[in-house]
């Protein structure tokens, strides 16, 4: 039983040490202190939203991810996020995603994985944009321009950029137990 704790807890420094180590030196986006660009999109359901409407008490968790359609990485990051929903709203956060996919294929994400957060339709990659977060390994013209570098960011109330994760390398992505334990560090 110590012997599986103690594997457990090591697992998890490794893994948060090894994923926030790399989210330290990210600097695409705005920088920590900064004023967060305002988030504009329809959700999942159709719905307009902004970056008010989207936070919580405390602020807002805001995943960029490529596509809920077609990239795994995405989707296993945005259902690992479904399960620390409630941790995260018990902070008095929210959590969304902003993508490049059309509500309606947000719509079918979201039902047939349980999805409860909002998922931002972002077609123009104006939000994105906004953020500074065009991938840059794809040029206009190439089918993929407009996706983003994958990134996370932790946005107070006041709209103030108060963390940020994310990494260059699209298949590299905070583990749900990483943003929860950077919520709890910018929380105190």
């Amino acid at each position: 039983m110590v012997r599986k704790l103690l594997t457990a807890l090591a697992f998890l420094a490794t893994a948060f040490s090894a994923t926030a180590a790399p989210a330290a030196a990210f600097e695409r986006g705005p920088a920590i202190g900064a004023a967060a660009p305002d988030v504009t999109g329809a959700d999942q359901a159709g719905t307009s939203r902004t970056r008010a409407s989207l936070s919580g008490e405390n602020g807002l968790v805001l995943v960029f991810a490529r596509s809920a359609d077609w990239c795994p990485y995405c989707q296993r990051q945005l259902i690992g996020l479904e399960g620390v929903r409630a941790a995260i709203e018990r902070r008095g956060w929210r959590v969304a995603a902003v993508t490049t996919d059309d509500v309606s294929k947000l719509a079918r994400f979201a039902q047939r994985r349980s999805i409860g957060f909002p998922l931002i339709s972002d077609e123009d990659s104006s939000v994105i944009r906004a953020f500074d977060l065009i991938d840059p390994a794809f040029p206009p013209g190439h089918r993929a321009h407009g996706v983003p570098t994958p990134s996370t960011f932790f946005i107070r109330a006041d709209g103030t950029v108060a963390a940020k994760l994310g990494d260059d390398d699209y298949r590299v992505r905070p583990a749900p137990e990483v943003v929860v334990a950077t919520l709890d560090q910018v929380s105190r």
